[in-house]
């Protein structure tokens, strides 16, 4: 149950705005209005809050040091964004630190309504559009994540050879390698050919380069 929110809003319109929004969704809550960073950290240190509704840019600095100290201080408060920042650089480093949900101040009321009574729920609150970028970016990284085993699999060096190439490509040095696999400094060299010749590469550099691109660091 949400029973005590605060706002960290430095427009005094938009505060007021939110609070009128907190104030038809749940019956009977405690709302603390603030409009800076250092007046939302003072608040936070005399009170306990269930929710947090948090704007990203402040006039002493931005809004992730509260969530930053909401995650390592309060970690069973709920911090939402809310803002006029569309970016994906504000939207994931937002989560990045450990908020909730994402809200953009031009939602409409009833809409803004139902994503702060679905916290009540566990359903994080972001925005459509929010939300579309999420999913995008996970359809992206398992794209990416895919290619990757692709390449992988591709590969025609051994599993051995492929032990050896990562050592390589961490800058172990041949004696390091052959202590660890348990193999004679000989033999190591005898990899580090084969691979060499397979890759067609001919430097340390171009094989930590390969490693990187094949998932394999």
């Amino acid at each position: 149950m949400i029973r005590t929110a605060l706002i960290l809003e430095d427009i005094q319109e938009v505060n007021a705005w939110i609070k009128q929004m907190l104030l038809e969704t749940f019956s009977g809550i405690r709302i603390q209005q603030v409009y800076s960073v250092k007046e939302a950290k003072q608040s936070l240190l005399s009170q306990h809050y269930d929710l947090v509704l948090i704007d990203l840019s402040l006039p002493d600095g931005k809004g992730t040091e509260v969530i930053d100290w909401l995650a390592q201080h309060s970690a069973n408060t709920l911090s939402v964004v809310v803002t006029i920042f569309e970016d994906d650089q504000y939207l994931f480093e937002a989560i990045c630190h450990g908020a909730k949900g994402y809200l953009l101040k031009d939602l409409e009321p009833t809409i803004f309504q139902q994503h702060l009574k679905n916290l009540i729920a566990g359903i994080h609150a972001f925005s459509p559009s929010m939300t579309q970028k999420l999913l995008n970016y996970v359809k992206t990284h398992e794209q990416l994540k895919q290619q990757k085993q692709q390449a992988i699999q591709s590969l025609t060096l051994t599993n051995r050879e492929k032990q050896v190439l990562v050592y390589i490509a961490k800058g172990h040095q041949v004696a390091e390698i052959a202590y660890e696999l348990k193999l004679s400094g000989h033999t190591i060299n005898g990899y580090i050919k084969t691979i060499y010749q397979k890759l067609h590469i001919s430097s340390r550099a171009e094989a930590a380069l390969l490693a990187q691109q094949y998932g394999l660091i």
